[in-house]
């Protein structure tokens, strides 16, 4: 028989069985439904050329991607210059990674960049991750960013989104920004608690993943160590570093290494 998710869990879920049983029954289950969205991608490519780069991606049935003609409903794009295939963050021009192309091959190409492609998709998938169902009140749970100001007090910026100026030293290095990243419980229950750090080279790293007690105490997930600062990156054109966090609170502990993987090396040529 068939089974239905009434309420999603961090570590195990409730389902609704589609046919009569005994209550002490056991079963096992395989997911046979998971409606998740494509990373779209804008290819610039002709037509039979396309047709082999979708037929290379198409064999991983997990890459999460599909192709589309209309160039605004994609963050993406998979563009061909030259002898050279590139997977491009459409907004900034970002290359993210390329590969050579052969023309009278081009499936390779698309191959060959399948895992930038596979972690762009997970990356954008955790961002967009919400349980829209959860009964935590999410107005429950305080998350700010704050600086120190003068005389010991401290600034919380009232934004979700933050800017932090950083002063360029006589030497040309951007000097660190001291800021600390804040939560407060105030559900009525004790809530587990995960920090993520989502990195511009598509990199997602667990930062915290600890119990946190109700109550009106601010606890600090990020800046109490003598090390956490927040930095432009190294060599970065615009001036402008984006750092993307995320905060997962559940009533039972997240297995934070599902959520994690590693930085791509952004620019690079893979074959």
């Amino acid at each position: 028989g068939t089974a239905h998710t009434v309420e999603v869990g961090a570590q195990q879920s409730l389902l609704a069985l589609d046919f009569d049983s005994a209550t002490d029954a056991r079963f096992r289950a395989a997911v046979t439904s998971l409606p998740v969205a494509p990373l779209l991608l804008h290819v610039t490519a002709d037509a039979p050329v396309r047709a082999q780069m979708e037929e290379a991606l198409q064999r991983d049935h997990a890459l999460g991607a599909a192709f589309t003609d209309e160039a605004g409903a994609a963050r993406y794009s998979l563009k061909v210059q030259g002898k050279t295939l590139g997977l491009i963050q459409r907004e900034s021009g970002l290359l993210i990674q390329s590969a050579p192309l052969d023309p009278s091959q081009p499936g390779r190409a698309a191959e060959a960049l399948r895992p930038a492609i596979k972690r762009v998709a997970q990356w954008e998938r955790l961002l967009a991750l919400r349980n829209r169902a959860s009964d935590i009140d999410a107005a429950s749970i305080d998350f700010v960013c704050s600086e120190p100001a003068e005389g010991g007090a401290k600034f919380v910026h009232p934004s979700n989104e933050v800017t932090l100026e950083s002063v360029q030293q006589r030497d040309g290095q951007w000097s660190e920004i001291k800021a600390k990243l804040e939560v407060r419980n105030r559900s009525g229950r004790t809530l587990h608690i995960l920090l993520a750090y989502f990195s511009p080279a598509y990199g997602v790293q667990v930062l915290r993943n600890d119990p946190i007690e109700s109550g009106e105490a601010w606890v600090t997930l990020y800046g109490d160590d003598p090390s956490h600062a927040f930095r432009l990156v190294e060599g970065h054109e615009t001036e402008e570093t984006i750092d993307r966090f995320q905060l997962i609170a559940s009533t039972e502990r997240v297995d934070g290494f599902l959520l994690e993987q590693e930085d791509l090396e952004l620019g690079a040529a893979v074959s």
